[in-house]
């Protein structure tokens, strides 16, 4: 089956945009606020915002329900 998501761009992303992605993968169900997450890895929620517009195409809201519809 074809995903519709599109794929991180190699090289480009970082560890915690990464590590973020691989999560919201296993567990698409999880609520995600992505001010706290962007504060957990030590970001403010503009540079979260401007790494993860680098390594995915779609915002972050988006891309998770991308991804639920996926499942």
């Amino acid at each position: 089956v074809e995903t519709l998501l599109p794929a991180p761009q190699s090289g480009k992303e970082d560890a915690a945009i990464q590590t973020l992605i691989a999560e919201m993968r296993r567990h698409p169900e999880m609520e995600v606020d992505f001010g706290r997450l962007a504060r957990k890895c030590g970001m403010s929620p503009a540079t979260f915002r401007r790494r993860w517009r680098k390594a995915v195409s779609l915002p972050p809201g988006s891309y998770l329900v991308q991804l639920r519809l996926q499942e």
